[in-house]
């Protein structure tokens, strides 16, 4: 076996369809399996084309005009969103995925679900190999899938009104985000377990997580004021005091979090972040960590893929221990 001849997910796409223009029966009858649509099974082609109509990935005119829209996802990120308005363009569309898990939340949006592995193997003396797809380097989409597994758990053990999502955070990596239900003060505790880091690692063995857990936080003069015209700490300080003395106290080995100093917002109020806290949280400056427009909170020392459950079980009981206190002393700040 020679070289890889796709080595993005690009080509592999433009690949994809010349595949289905020079052979699209088998491909067709996969679509018919895969749906309630088993019309398309006898159906002809009447010419393919890439990112035409909404940017689909690959749209399948048929003859007498009706239309399939291809949408394939290696590693970047699909919404829900982007799902509808590409549905709304096409006759029926299609997700193409490594795995089933990875559409998991687009079922009820689609007209079904097909793998890299069943298309390729639709097409007699397929150019595109499967060793193509798994010589990519390490996909957000796969660590996606691992959070996946791991969020049912997480929701059983943080219970009702709890909101477990998985996606992408600001910087584009995978997560695990978590919302609390709202707080006395209209607040919530909010926070991610990510992949470390702001980039994927080369390789797959080099991965590694860490938890946020913060309380919301607002990019506001009430929320950051500065620290010499204030004796009256933001509401979000209450929340860091709360967790600081009536759920870590001095066991941060316990939940794993790291004693890293925090750092200061780049802009605006946020820089008036480490202010605050050197006045009401000189002891424990690594409570503060996060983005002073979304969260402040710990975070945890780094693991590797194979302590991540572990790793989430210490976030959830963080959280849910949080909100406990947090509800059982309820701040009077807002």
């Amino acid at each position: 076996m020679g070289d890889n001849i796709f080595t993005s997910e690009p080509m592999l796409t433009r690949a994809l369809a010349a595949e289905i223009r020079q052979r699209p029966e088998g491909f067709l009858a996969l679509l018919a399996k895969r749906s309630d649509r088993v019309e398309l099974s006898s159906a002809s082609v009447d010419h393919v084309e890439c990112e035409s109509v909404a940017k689909v990935d690959v749209l399948v005119r048929l003859a007498g005009g009706a239309t399939i829209g291809i949408e394939a996802k290696l590693d970047h990120e699909l919404t829900s969103i982007q799902v509808e308005k590409l549905k709304a363009a096409v006759d029926d569309l299609f997700l193409l995925v490594l795995e089933p898990i990875d559409a998991e939340d687009y079922l009820d949006q689609v007209s079904g679900v097909v793998t890299w592995t069943e298309a390729i193997s639709s097409f007699r003396e397929s150019r595109i190999w499967t060793a193509d797809i798994e010589s990519l380097p390490p996909q957000k989409v796969a660590v996606e899938r691992v959070f996946r597994k791991l969020t049912p758990s997480l929701r059983e053990e943080l219970g009702a009104g709890w909101d477990v999502r998985v996606g992408r955070g600001g910087s584009g990596m995978s997560a695990i985000t978590i919302w609390s239900p709202q707080l006395a003060d209209h607040r919530q505790l909010r926070g991610q377990i990510q992949v470390s880091g702001r980039a994927m690692p080369a390789f797959k063995d080099d991965l590694q997580f860490e938890f946020h857990v913060g309380v919301e936080t607002r990019d506001s003069l009430a929320d950051f004021p500065v620290a010499q015209d204030t004796d009256t700490a933001p509401g979000w300080v209450h929340h860091l005091q709360t967790l600081r003395d009536r759920v870590i106290g001095d066991d941060l080995g316990r939940y794993k979090i790291r004693a890293t100093p925090c750092r200061n917002g780049r802009s605006g109020v946020g820089k008036n972040k480490l202010g605050l806290v050197a006045k009401f949280l000189p002891e424990t400056p690594w409570i503060a960590q996060g983005y002073f427009d979304w969260s402040l909170g710990p975070k945890s020392r780094p693991v590797d893929s194979a302590r991540l459950p572990d790793l989430a079980d210490s976030a959830a009981t963080l959280f849910r221990e949080w909100y406990s206190a947090s509800t059982a002393s309820v701040p009077d700040s807002p």
